[in-house]
């Protein structure tokens, strides 16, 4: 794993542009069957990679990595994303990347916070806001019961999933892109 991720660095992603981590991880209902159902964790991957993707809007970079155990060798299916922070942009036949600017993640918590009512209204559920304050990351949490062990039930699993990472697209991202406007100026 170490020598892939050496040779992603220095043969694959472009120098001097910078990198953002985004990293999906599973409720732990879902852990056992995403294990050994390949059909279900490429579609959720092909699902928050396309998610994650029209954060950037326009053309952008990403390696993919998916995970099935944490550190501790514990079931863990988890991705992880590489992107490259900014997007590719043509001027006069020319590529450029044009960089996002960059934000921490107490800045977009500290500003989601402050809007946390209105988020609320517009994802149509009561979210779980930072359950782990003693870590570093900030986490926000919708949890939805679902029996995966049953194929039946996967297109309703499913469709929850698109209607859900839309709505916190829709609520999340035009909060975000003010965040991006306010730091660079």
């Amino acid at each position: 794993m170490c020598a892939t991720a050496a040779q992603l660095m220095d043969d694959v992603m472009p120098r001097a542009v910078p990198l953002r981590q985004w990293v999906l991880t599973m409720p732990f209902a879902w852990r056992k069957r995403l294990a050994y159902d390949g059909a279900l964790w490429s579609a959720l991957t092909r699902v928050f990679t396309n998610v994650v993707s029209r954060l950037y809007g326009k053309r952008c970079g990403a390696v993919i990595a998916l995970q099935r155990t944490s550190s501790d060798m514990k079931l863990n299916p988890h991705i992880h994303a590489v992107f490259l922070d900014g997007h590719d942009v043509e001027q006069q036949d020319e590529h450029m990347f044009e960089t996002r600017s960059r934000v921490s993640t107490a800045d977009v918590a500290n500003v989601l916070e402050k809007t946390r009512d209105k988020i609320e209204q517009e994802i149509g559920a009561e979210l779980q806001w930072n359950p782990y304050p003693d870590k570093r990351m900030k986490t926000i949490v919708l949890n939805q019961p679902m029996k995966l062990h049953d194929r039946v039930a996967w297109p309703s699993a499913i469709d929850w999933l698109l209607r859900t990472t839309i709505a916190f697209h829709g609520a999340f991202a035009p909060r975000v892109a003010l965040l991006d406007l306010r730091l660079q100026g």
